[in-house]
């Protein structure tokens, strides 16, 4: 937990209410107009994992706020899932679906649930990964698209290795330990073993 005083004292956007997604080594913010969901999860994650190491309820209460931030301003509620970019003041500036963004998105929820078994994050979690599962997974080759539209429509059919890899590292590892669901585990394996299979160089 180190770092987590000095990242709270940085990471804010005081002006605006929300985050910087970018900062120099000096900790100066730049490109101030733009922040990521997926971005504002991994704020949730390590705010969650900070309280879990140190037992402080003020990262408990910074995770708390964070979520209701990522949710009200990172949330598309006309199709579901996380918009891919938002400006300083939360204003939606690319609505569609970022399939690393919305991994990531997931992550952060999958911690904040295990440390505060809160319904309303679990109930954003399944919806987001069912939408994954369902609407960016090739049914046919496996794989998750780099991208959709913001109705979920196949936006770029192109699959990189990181939508693959973020889930299985990122919140499978987490939710099957949490929930003891065999699907998490299951598909933690079909990622892995696709990607050895299909994505590795021979």
């Amino acid at each position: 937990t180190d770092i987590i005083p000095a990242w709270e004292q940085h990471v804010f956007n005081e002006e605006t209410g929300g985050f910087h997604a970018y900062l120099k080594r000096d900790w100066t913010p730049y490109r101030h107009n733009r922040q990521y969901p997926g971005m504002l999860s991994r704020q949730l994650f390590s705010f969650s994992a900070a309280y879990l190491l140190s037992g402080d309820q003020h990262y408990l209460a910074l995770a708390d706020s964070t979520f209701r931030y990522m949710v009200r301003h990172g949330w598309d509620t006309t199709y579901g899932g996380w918009y891919a970019e938002i400006g300083p003041h939360g204003r939606v500036t690319k609505a569609g679906k970022d399939l690393f963004m919305q991994t990531y998105a997931i992550t952060g929820l999958t911690l904040y649930y295990a440390t505060t078994r809160n319904p309303e994050a679990k109930a954003y979690l399944d919806t987001t990964y069912q939408r994954l599962r369902t609407q960016a997974w090739d049914q046919q080759n496996q794989g998750y698209y780099n991208s959709l539209t913001q109705d979920w429509q196949v936006a770029d059919p192109q699959k990189d290795f990181s939508p693959q890899l973020a889930p299985a590292s990122g919140f499978l590892t987490y939710l099957y330990p949490i929930t003891r669901k065999a699907a998490y585990r299951d598909h933690f394996q079909t990622l892995l073993t696709m990607a050895w299979e299909k994505m590795r160089h021979p």
